[in-house]
């Protein structure tokens, strides 16, 4: 049993790689408890830059730096990472049972 309320967590990471370093351009993320019964559209927005204090520090970089402001708006991703889980902790073997979070039909749209 946990002690505390199973969660599902989608992130995506936009990042430019280069030989020697890896940078964050922009940040995706979305966590939430509540139970739904149908499949439901859910919009989440990307923050470029770097992550104020409104996003946990789990989501911020740890092994590398963010793109520098006066590059993000015209640097391109050359790498995207998108997770969906059902248990935000599942990496490290705790959710509750049967935990399902079904993914239909993703869509990345980007505006110049």
């Amino acid at each position: 049993m946990l002690d505390y309320p199973d969660m599902l967590d989608i992130y995506a990471l936009l990042e430019v790689r280069t030989s020697d370093k890896t940078e964050r351009l922009a940040t995706a993320w979305f966590r939430s408890s509540d139970v739904a019964t149908e499949l439901t559209e859910k919009e989440v927005t990307f923050t470029y830059g770097e992550l104020d204090g409104s996003f946990p520090d789990y989501m911020k970089p740890t092994d590398h730096e963010y793109v520098s402001a006066d590059s993000a708006s015209f640097f391109l991703p050359t790498h995207i990472t998108f997770v969906a889980s059902s248990s935000f902790d599942g990496a490290n073997f705790a959710g509750a049972i049967g935990s399902t979070l079904v993914v239909d039909d993703v869509e990345m749209v980007y505006d110049e």
